[in-house]
């Protein structure tokens, strides 16, 4: 069981600005991505993406909360790691 190793307030307050760093990468990426679709007009790419969120906004609460009724809320977060580095993993094996 992974454990956020600092129960401190700053470093929540780091974890959370990494996060935000890391979603202010991710998003434009995708949309810039969707709307350069061969075939596809930026209108018709754009929904697309965004209903393809979609999934992450009804997965993410029980994918976090899971592990913090199983363990603990401190261990939930650790789920966001294992999360962004399967994106890292992802990101390396889609074609440019």
């Amino acid at each position: 069981m992974a454990v956020i190793p600092r129960p401190h307030p700053a470093t929540a307050f780091g974890g959370f600005a990494l996060l935000g760093l890391g979603v202010a990468y991710v998003t434009p990426t995708a949309f810039a991505v969707a709307g350069n679709q061969p075939g596809l007009t930026a209108g018709e790419g754009m929904p697309v993406a965004v209903v393809g969120q979609w999934p992450g906004f009804l997965l993410v609460p029980p994918v976090i909360g899971a592990p913090a009724g199983r363990w603990s809320l401190r261990a939930a977060p650790a789920t966001l790691l294992l999360a962004v580095l399967g994106m890292a993993v992802a990101a390396r094996v889609v074609p440019r």
